[in-house]
């Protein structure tokens, strides 16, 4: 599988061979205060020149004043999404990182279980209850995050939609780890990264609820002339409530749309 990378800052990940002593590199001068780790799951090669017209800011910079690598491989088979987080984040191979898929079947246990699933932690809601606990307990390697976190007391924040997302991209510890809930109700992190509710994701979770986009439209941003491709595409499926075509709305007067816009994996 051949995808495009791009790295900003001073700081950029080898997928190559396996990291197994912490990095002694000296401290650069002029060290950037903040790195940021961006991964856009399922975006193709060609989509760099295809849309990087219409970019005006953090992408179109990174394109401008960082690496540009145009032939870059994930060299294994398997690249899901687990994985490959892993991979990015270690360095390493799934072969030495241990996280080789979303999910497996443990023979011990004797049924699947996730990348992330620890039955010695427990989730954390910020909106409502969680279920479940999740950590990075399969994670042979550590991370850039770990590695930072260790060497220099770095602070390491992760957001993504999944847990095995947020957390394969963070390692073994970080102070604001946090996932989208399945019920799409709130977000959610687990002990394995914090005591209780971060005070800080607390604050901006209730300040910018989730329910409060119930029926806001989300429409194109530029001109229809500035899109290369139809927005009616071949064998799109909407869920129940929404058009194959822009502008969309999320219904609020039909709980049912609601229920399974909140439920759905």
């Amino acid at each position: 599988m051949r995808s495009c990378v791009l790295v900003l800052g001073a700081v950029a990940l080898a997928i190559g061979p396996i990291v197994a002593e912490p990095l002694q590199a000296p401290t650069p001068s002029g060290a950037p205060k903040l790195v940021v780790l961006l991964v856009v799951d399922q975006m193709r090669t060609d989509y760099v020149t295809r849309f990087q017209k219409n970019w005006t800011r953090g992408l179109k910079r990174m394109l401008g004043e960082g690496a540009w690598y145009s032939n870059a491989a994930y060299p294994y088979q398997a690249t899901f999404t687990c994985a490959g987080h892993a991979t990015i984040a270690t360095g390493a191979f799934p072969r030495s990182h241990g996280v080789f898929q979303n999910e497996w079947f443990d023979r011990a246990l004797g049924r699947s279980v996730t990348c992330t699933e620890d039955r010695t932690q427990r989730n954390l809601g910020y909106f409502e209850g969680a279920t479940g606990g999740d950590s990075a307990v399969n994670l042979r390697l550590p991370t850039l995050a770990d590695v930072l976190g260790r060497q220099r007391g770095a602070r390491v924040v992760t957001l993504a939609l999944k847990a095995r997302s947020a957390i394969m991209m963070a390692g073994q510890g970080g102070q604001a780890v946090t996932w989208l809930a399945t019920s799409k109700r709130g977000f959610e992190t687990s002990t394995a990264f914090a005591s209780g509710a971060v005070a800080s994701v607390h604050a901006f979770t209730d300040a910018h609820p989730i329910g409060g986009d119930f029926g806001k439209v989300w429409d194109r941003l530029l001109p229809i002339g500035r899109y290369p491709t139809p927005d009616a595409g071949e064998r799109e499926a909407p869920p129940r409530g929404w058009t194959a075509t822009f502008p969309h709305t999320l219904r609020t007067d039909d709980p049912a749309v609601i229920d399974q816009w909140e439920m759905s994996p």
